[in-house]
């Protein structure tokens, strides 16, 4: 049930279930008008309102012409700082993953030049370096 509810949009949705997809975010529309982001890497964001002109109410288009709508406001960089922050989090990612046997390598070599200085090994900095080295060699537990 966690998954679940991490997951979930922070409003209230106009049209449940329904999502575009382009570049990496998904959005959809709130029923108070609000336009909405989200991805698995950056988190919710509000992209704008939509408002009739003369009374500010919120205006809740057909579905059909919501996302002709979306797919203008991705076209027109109404999201472009989105999508260059998600693809910058993808990248930072694929670089540390191509990095990880390396810094694990150098973990480990930190800490048993560490050791052999004469840090004690109630040291927080050992603590920390052997948590880390814990972390990244045992496989996770499947959460339910």
């Amino acid at each position: 049930m966690s998954e679940q509810t991490k997951d979930r949009w922070p409003k209230e949705l106009a049209y449940p279930g329904q999502e575009f997809s382009r570049d990496g975010l998904r959005i959809t529309l709130a029923v108070d008008g609000s336009v909405m982001v989200r991805s698995r890497h950056i988190g919710h964001h509000d992209l704008g309102k939509l408002r009739h002109g003369d009374t500010c109410k919120p205006w809740i288009p057909k579905w059909k012409n919501f996302r002709s709508l979306a797919a203008q406001m991705v076209r027109e960089g109404d999201a472009d700082h989105l999508i260059k922050m998600n693809n910058k989090v993808i990248e930072d990612n694929k670089l540390a993953r191509n990095a990880a046997g390396e810094l694990l390598e150098a973990l480990k070599q930190a800490v048993t030049s560490m050791q052999d200085s004469g840090y004690p090994n109630d040291h927080p900095v050992v603590i920390a370096a052997r948590e880390a080295i814990t972390k990244a060699t045992t496989k996770p537990k499947r959460q339910r």
